[in-house]
C-alpha cells in the first residue's frame, strides 16, 4: 500500500488540493472584502480555516468508526466524494457570492458557507495522512509546495483573469483529478479528457466569462460604504486584480463620481474640463490650504485616491506635483474616465507613481514644500495594516521637506487626530524641539460640518473634531502663514483650532496619554481606536477557542496519556507557528509595499521552504530532530529579530522581483526548520495509535487558528516584535515537551 506506484497519485492529488484551497482562500478574502467590514473578513478567513480542522474530526468520527472490512471502503468514497465536493462547493458558493445581492443582515450565513469546501479539504487530505502515515514526509511536503504554488499563481491568475475565471479553472483541475484518481477504466479516459477539454476552453477562451462576471451583483445589496452612501449609488466601471476591488460610483445627488476601493476606501472624482476658474469653490476645502500658504514650488501627495487632492494642488499654484498611489485599479479608474476628471493623474506638472507611499519615500531623494496625506485607509485586513502613520514614516517625512516645507494631514476625526498629533509631538521631540517650542511647528484646522459632503457618508455625528488638518513643520510658523490660514479659513469651510502666534494655546498630551497614543513600525495600528485588541478580535479568539473545544478537543478525552501528549506536540507547533507567521507577514509589508503582495510572498517562501524540511525528513533518522528543529527555529527568529530590519533596508531600492528573491532567501532557512516537526510527529502517532492522525490534523489546524488571532492580540498589545519573541519561546517549549516526553519513553 506504501510503494510508489500507490503513493504518486495521493502525492500529486494533495499538490492539487492544497493549491486550490490557498487560492480559493485568497480569493474569499477578495470577495468578502468587497462586501464586508474588515473584521467580518477576518472572521470569515478564521472559520475557513477552523473548518479545514474540522474536515480531520469528521473523518475520525465517522469512517474510521467502521469496523475494519467496511472502514477501506467508507475512507475511498469519502476521499472521492470530499475531492469532488471541493471541486463543486469552489464553484457554486463563489457563483452565488458573485451573484446574489449582500444584505449585512446575512453576513454569518455568508461566513459559514464559506468553510464548506475548507472541509472537504480537510477531510482529504486527513485521510491522505491516515492512509499513507509512514510517507508523512512526501504527503506534508506536498501539501507545503502545493500551498506555496497556489499563493504565488493566484497574484498571476487574478491579475490576468476575472475571479468566476480563476474558480472555473481551479474546478476543472480538481475535476481532473478526480476523475484520474477515482474513476475507472473507461469512465476515467472519458471524464478526464471531457473536463481537460473544458478547463483549455476556459483558460484560452474564457473571455466570455470574463464578460459575465463584470456585473458584480452583491454590490446591489447593501455592502459596508455602498450601501452607506445616498442617491442611489451605482458602479459603473469595476477592476478587480490581485490587490484590489476598484469600482466608480454614480448618485443622483451630484455630477462628482466617487472612486471605491474594496467597497471601502472612498475618494472623489470630480469633473474638470482644464478650467481651473470653474474650479475656484474648491478654495474653501480645508484641504486646499496646506497647498495654498507659504512656499509651493512642489508637492508629494501620497494616496491621491480619484485625483481630487492632485486638482486642489493645481488650483492652489502647484505646478511640480508627485502622485504617489498604491492601489493600480484606482489609477486605471481615473485614466479610463480622463475625458471627465481632465486627465488628472497625467496633467502637465504631474508625476505619478504607482507605488505604497512609505516604500516610495523611503527611497526617494527629493525635498518637497508640502507633503499632504488625505484621508488615506491604512488597513489591509483585521490583520495587516501598512506603514505610513508610524512615526518612522513622519520622521522620514520629515527629512524629505525643505527647508520652510509643511507636512499636512486631513484626517477624519477624534481618535485618527489625536494618533496623528501625539505620533507628531513625539518625532518632533526626538528631534530636538522642546515642549515649549513644539507649539509653533503645529497647526490645526477644523472642516464646518454643515459644508462637508462626505460627513453623512462617514456617520461622524458625536465627535467634536470633522476631517481636521493637521500642518505640521520643522521651523517655527512665520506669523504671515498663521495670518495666511487664517484668513483662508475664514473664507472658506474651515475653522482654526490653534493657530500659531495667534493668542490660543496648545493642549498638549500628558506624557502617559502620548505614550499610548504614539503610531511605530513595531505596532502600526493607527486606525484601531482600542487600548489594544478591539472586541471584534477578542470575539474572534474567543469563538474560534470555544469552537475548538466543542468540535475538535472531545476525541482526546479519557485517552492515554500518550496520545494526549501528541495533541499537547501539534498544539504548540500550530501556536508557534503562526506566532512566527503573523508577525513576519507585517513586517515585510515595508519591504514588499503592498499587503497582498507580501502575503503571497512570505506564505509561498515559507510553505515551499517548509516542503522541502518535511522532504528532508525521510532522510533523518534521529529521534530528536524536532528537538533540533524546535531550538533551530527560535535561534533564527533571535536573530532576525535583532538583524533583519537593517538587512532589508540596505536592500531597499532594488526591484520588486528582486526583493521577492531577497524575501525567499532570507525565509529559506527558517521555513526548512519549520517544515519538519509535523510529518516526524505524524509517523509517531501512526506507530502508537493510526485513527488518531486525522484528530493530530484537526488539533494542529484549530491551535494554527487560534495562533493567528493570538498573534494580532499580542501584537496589538505589545507589539510584533515581542510576538515573534513569543513565536520562539513557543518553539523552545516545543523542543522542552518533546525532549521530556521522549526522556520519559527512555526510562
Amino acid at each position: 500500500m506504501n510503494s510508489a506506484k500507490n503513493t504518486f497519485p495521493v502525492l500529486s492529488s494533495v499538490f492539487v488540493v492544497s493549491t486550490s484551497l490557498i487560492m480559493y482562500e485568497i480569493i474569499l478574502t477578495r470577495l468578502y472584502s468587497a462586501v464586508m467590514w474588515y473584521h467580518f473578513v477576518s472572521l470569515a478567513v478564521s472559520i475557513a480555516l477552523f473548518s479545514l480542522a474540522l474536515g480531520g474530526i469528521l473523518v475520525y468520527r465517522y469512517p474510521l468508526k467502521e469496523k475494519k472490512k467496511r472502514q477501506n471502503l467508507k475512507l475511498k468514497t469519502w476521499e472521492r466524494s470530499s475531492l469532488t465536493g471541493l471541486a463543486v462547493s469552489i464553484l457554486i458558493l463563489t457563483l452565488v457570492f458573485y451573484r446574489v445581492p449582500y444584505h449585512n443582515d446575512l453576513y454569518l450565513i455568508y461566513i459559514l458557507a464559506g468553510g464548506i469546501p475548507f472541509v472537504f479539504g480537510g477531510i482529504y487530505l486527513s485521510i491522505s495522512f491516515f492512509n499513507f502515515p509512514s510517507q508523512s514526509s512526501y504527503i506534508y511536503f506536498a501539501d507545503l509546495i502545493g500551498s506555496a504554488a497556489g499563493g504565488a499563481l493566484i497574484m498571476k491568475l487574478l491579475n490576468d483573469y476575472s475571479i468566476m475565471r480563476t474558480v472555473v479553472i481551479i474546478s476543472l483541475v480538481l475535476l481532473v483529478v478526480m476523475a484520474i484518481r477515482f474513476l475507472p477504466g473507461k469512465k476515467r479516459l472519458l471524464g478526464s479528457v471531457l473536463t481537460s477539454f473544458v478547463f483549455i476552453i476556459a483558460v484560452f477562451f474564457g473571455g466570455i466569462i470574463d464578460e459575465w462576471s463584470v456585473n458584480f451583483k452583491a454590490y446591489q445589496g447593501d455592502p459596508k460604504m455602498l450601501g452607506m452612501l445616498s442617491g442611489n449609488p451605482q458602479s459603473i466601471f469595476t477592476t478587480w486584480d490581485s490587490l484590489a476591488k476598484t469600482d466608480v460610483i454614480e448618485t443622483d445627488k451630484d455630477n462628482n463620481k466617487i472612486v471605491l476601493v474594496d467597497g471601502a476606501a472612498s475618494s472623489y472624482m470630480l469633473p474638470f474640463n482644464g478650467n481651473y476658474q470653474e474650479m475656484s469653490y474648491l478654495k474653501k476645502e480645508t484641504g486646499y490650504l496646506p497647498f495654498a500658504v507659504g512656499k509651493q514650488d512642489n508637492a508629494l501627495i501620497i494616496g491621491p485616491g480619484g485625483g481630487k487632492d492632485i486638482l486642489l494642488a493645481h488650483l492652489a499654484g502647484v505646478h511640480d506635483i508627485t502622485a504617489v498611489e498604491i492601489n493600480p485599479g484606482t489609477v486605471r479608474a481615473a485614466r479610463k474616465f480622463k475625458d471627465f476628471n481632465g486627465n488628472i493623474y497625467d496633467r502637465p506638472g504631474t508625476k505619478t507613481h504607482v507605488i505604497d507611499g512609505r516604500t516610495f519615500i523611503s527611497q526617494d531623494k527629493n525635498k518637497y514644500d508640502i507633503i499632504y496625506l488625505s484621508l488615506v485607509m491604512t488597513k489591509a485586513s483585521e490583520m495587516q495594516e501598512n506603514y505610513i502613520y508610524t512615526a518612522e514614516a513622519f520622521e522620514e517625512y520629515l527629512n524629505h521637506l525643505t527647508e520652510e516645507g509643511k507636512l499636512a494631514f486631513l484626517l477624519h476625526g477624534e481618535s485618527d487626530f489625536s494618533k496623528a498629533l501625539a505620533t507628531a509631538i513625539n518625532v518632533l521631540d526626538k528631534r530636538g524641539i522642546s515642549r515649549a517650542e513644539i507649539a509653533n511647528h503645529i497647526a490645526i484646522v477644523n472642516t464646518q460640518k454643515d459644508n462637508d459632503k462626505e460627513l453623512e457618508a462617514a456617520g461622524q455625528h458625536g465627535e467634536k473634531l470633522y476631517y481636521p488638518l493637521l500642518i505640521v513643520k520643522n521651523t517655527p510658523f512665520k506669523q504671515t502663514e498663521a495670518n495666511a490660514l487664517l484668513a483662508l479659513s475664514q473664507q472658506g469651510s474651515s475653522n482654526p483650532v490653534y493657530l500659531p502666534q495667534k493668542g490660543t494655546e496648545l493642549k498638549l498630551p500628558s506624557n502617559d496619554d502620548l505614550e499610548s497614543w504614539v503610531v511605530n513600525d513595531n505596532k502600526p495600528f493607527f486606525y484601531n481606536s482600542s487600548n489594544g485588541a478591539p472586541k471584534s478580535v477578542w470575539a474572534i479568539l474567543i469563538v474560534m477557542t470555544l469552537g475548538g473545544l466543542i468540535f475538535i478537543y472531545p476525541p482526546l478525552r479519557h485517552r492515554s496519556k500518550e496520545v494526549k501528549h501528541y495533541g499537547s506536540y501539534f498544539a504548540l507547533l500550530g501556536i508557534s507557528f503562526m506566532l512566527i507567521e503573523i508577525p513576519l507577514l507585517q513586517n515585510f509589508i515595508l519591504f514588499l509595499g503592498h499587503p497582498t503582495l507580501t502575503f503571497s510572498t512570505v506564505i509561498a517562501s515559507l510553505l515551499f521552504a517548509g516542503g522541502l524540511g518535511s522532504f528532508a525528513t525521510s532522510f533523518f533518522k534521529r529521534d530528536n530532530t524536532p528537538v533540533l528543529a524546535g531550538i533551530g527555529i527560535a535561534l533564527m527568529v533571535l536573530i532576525m529579530n535583532l538583524k533583519l530590519d537593517d538587512f532589508l533596508a540596505s536592500y531597499q531600492g532594488v526591484p520588486i522581483l528582486n526583493k521577492i528573491m531577497i524575501v525567499f532567501l532570507v525565509l529559506l532557512p527558517l521555513g526548512f526548520l519549520m517544515g519538519i516537526p509535523f510529518p516526524v510527529g505524524i509517523k509517531r502517532m501512526q506507530e502508537k495509535n493510526r485513527n488518531f492522525v486525522p484528530v493530530m490534523w484537526g488539533i494542529n489546524g484549530w491551535m494554527s487558528v487560534v495562533g493567528s488571532v493570538g498573534a494580532l492580540v499580542l501584537a496589538m498589545h505589545f507589539g510584533f516584535t515581542q510576538t515573534l519573541y513569543m513565536g520562539a519561546i513557543g518553539y523552545l517549549l516545543f523542543s522542552v515537551f518533546t525532549l521530556k516526553v521522549m526522556t520519559k519513553k527512555a526510562r
